[in-house]
């Protein structure tokens, strides 16, 4: 949230310095005004675009957790195929591994308003 909030900041001093340099004919503050502009304007368009997609991916997040613990409590419960299990219970540590990864940065502060806070009640396949 505080990159958001200074980029926003940028962009409105470089507009302001932009308009302020276009009335007193100053080329050094309407170019500055220009980059700042520019620059902040497309890194606040990058960040929207992140912020929309985030939910997305927590959702997805939390439906493959479900999906996946039920496909492994059906394997557990018909242990008729050990090498079946044997490939679920590696998957079901890579997952933990990305749901480790997902929760750590949930949990950041500088990238916490990427995620939801669903994401950090998921719970670990075990």
């Amino acid at each position: 949230m505080i990159l958001f909030l200074s980029a926003l900041f940028l962009v409105i001093i470089g507009a302001v310095l932009w308009v302020l340099g276009n009335r007193s004919e100053k080329d050094a503050c309407t170019g500055i005004g220009i980059g700042l502009v520019i620059i902040f304007g497309i890194a606040l368009f990058f960040m929207t675009i992140a912020v929309s997609i985030a939910p997305m991916d927590a959702r997805a997040t939390m439906a493959r957790y479900e999906a996946f613990q039920e496909t492994l409590d059906i394997a557990r419960e018909s242990a008729n195929l050990p090498l079946e299990l044997a490939a679920l219970q590696q998957k079901a540590a890579e997952y933990n591994a990305n749901l480790a990864s997902t929760q750590y940065w949930a949990k950041n502060k500088l990238t916490s308003w990427f995620y939801g806070r669903k994401v950090l009640e998921i719970k670990f396949i075990r």
